[in-house]
């Protein structure tokens, strides 16, 4: 999440690193005189090397709390807007190649989801690329799959979102083994999908299905999920 915001987590680090330096320098300045030159250095450059893993550590909790703060804007204030104003210029400012612009992109989609522009959403996830992750690739290439199919399905595009249906259970298989907790998200997401498929499809509902959109409704953080799981409800109930 530090990939968010590079130059706080610089300063925070180069702090961190002058911090432990001084500290060195003050607490321990009369040994290190005492100490051979190589020996001072060594010393000093460990303890600024410390104050650096320090800056770090609290470059991260700042990262999360004010990552959390922006989250909060689309899924507690449910403000798609605000949050694409905030949001969109610090995932653009994130490489590529790194699970935080994937994530952000499909955080992005899902925005646009919210304001039912579909097709800005479906347009903006061809720019996440998660095959071209070094580290992450199969939870990148699950949330931009969940996020493209969730868009499909509200499009009402049948044939592609059973395409994506298919690609998704091939990475529950593959992540069955290698993530045990990807393949459990994966299982839950497809479960709810081939419901809102089948009810495009006018198939009859089975009791089941009711009551498991009842669940996803009752645990529902997310303002904006919990009206269109509630909205597949209805849905369910007039078939």
């Amino acid at each position: 999440m530090v990939a968010y915001f590079r130059i706080q987590n610089n300063l925070f680090m180069a702090a961190g690193a002058l911090a432990g330096l001084g500290t060195a320098l003050l607490g321990f300045g009369s040994c290190l005189e005492d100490m051979p030159g190589y020996t001072a250095a060594f010393a000093a450059a460990l303890a600024a090397f410390a104050g650096v893993i320090a800056g770090r550590i609290l470059s991260f909790c700042w990262a999360s709390g004010a990552l959390k703060a922006i989250h909060r804007i689309l899924y507690v204030e449910a403000d798609p807007e605000g949050f694409l104003k905030k949001f969109a210029p610090m995932v653009e400012r994130v490489p590529k190649n790194t699970i935080e612009y994937v994530d952000g992109i499909c955080r992005l989609a899902f925005a646009w989801e919210t304001l039912g522009d579909y097709d800005r959403g479906l347009e903006l996830l061809k720019n996440a690329k998660p095959e071209n992750l070094k580290l992450h690739r199969l939870i990148g290439t699950s949330l931009v799959a969940n996020q493209r199919l969730r868009l499909l399905l509200l499009k009402k595009e049948e044939e592609q979102a059973q395409q994506v249906i298919c690609q998704m259970e091939e990475l529950k298989e593959a992540a069955r083994t290698r993530a045990p907790a990807i393949c459990a998200n994966l299982e839950q997401c497809l479960r709810l999908a081939r419901i809102w498929l089948s009810v495009l499809k006018g198939e009859k509902t089975e009791a089941a299905d009711l009551t498991y959109v009842r669940e996803e409704i009752a645990l529902a953080g997310n303002p904006i999920y919990r009206q269109e799981m509630e909205q597949l409800f209805l849905l369910l109930q007039e078939q």
